[in-house]
């Protein structure tokens, strides 16, 4: 790493989660009915207080809070990710520049991240970077579950990047459902007709 500058290759698949702090799960931890029975933000309000001295967990409570808090302040601060300023945190955002700054000069950096990135109405300065850096992009509905833990409806996309450039090139393939799709594409001649997302028999 220190002899080539940075990272050739860097490929993940980034948590897709908000960082915010879950005090129902943390208090399911303790009482599992608060999960079973899906209890908002008022019920919460009104069983805190009773649960932490049932429990005896003033100290974890606010261990686990500051550490969430903590965490959300070093996410969102500007001086730590400047081109995410004024999004909502989501950890696989955090991860692009990152994994960007960590390149060598010929690094490429692939992952697999929802696509709420490319519309986000306050993402046009990530999206500027992205844009400059992106090389491949993959777009997959999930109907084949492949993430059994996402819904089958829910869109991600495999995303390859490389050095920043002064031009805007990449190559894009939408509403794939196997991977296998994508080396067919490629492998076309180019002159097939390009079918549907159904087939003759309209599935």
């Amino acid at each position: 790493f220190e002899r080539r500058g940075g990272f050739d290759l860097t490929i993940g698949n980034p948590p897709w989660i908000k960082v915010t702090w879950d005090e129902a799960g943390f208090m399911a931890d303790y009482e599992p009915l608060y999960e079973i029975r899906n209890y908002r933000k008022p019920e919460l309000n009104n069983l805190r207080a009773e649960t932490i001295e049932k429990y005896s967990l003033r100290e974890e409570y606010l261990s686990d809070y500051e550490e969430s808090e903590a965490t959300q302040g070093f996410l969102n601060a500007v001086q730590n990710y400047p081109i995410l300023q004024g999004m909502q945190t989501n950890l696989y955002k955090n991860f692009l520049p990152r994994a960007w700054s960590l390149e060598s000069e010929i690094g490429a950096t692939s992952f697999v991240h929802p696509d709420g990135i490319f519309d986000d109405p306050k993402g046009g300065e990530i999206r500027s970077n992205i844009y400059q850096r992106l090389r491949y992009h993959f777009q997959f509905h999930n109907e084949l579950g492949l993430f059994p833990e996402a819904h089958h409806t829910n869109t991600f996309s495999i995303n390859i990047y490389g050095r920043k450039g002064s031009k805007v090139k990449f190559d894009s393939i939408s509403n794939l459902f196997d991977p296998k799709t994508i080396d067919e594409c490629f492998q076309g001649d180019g002159k097939s007709t390009v079918p549907g997302i159904k087939d003759d028999n309209h599935e």
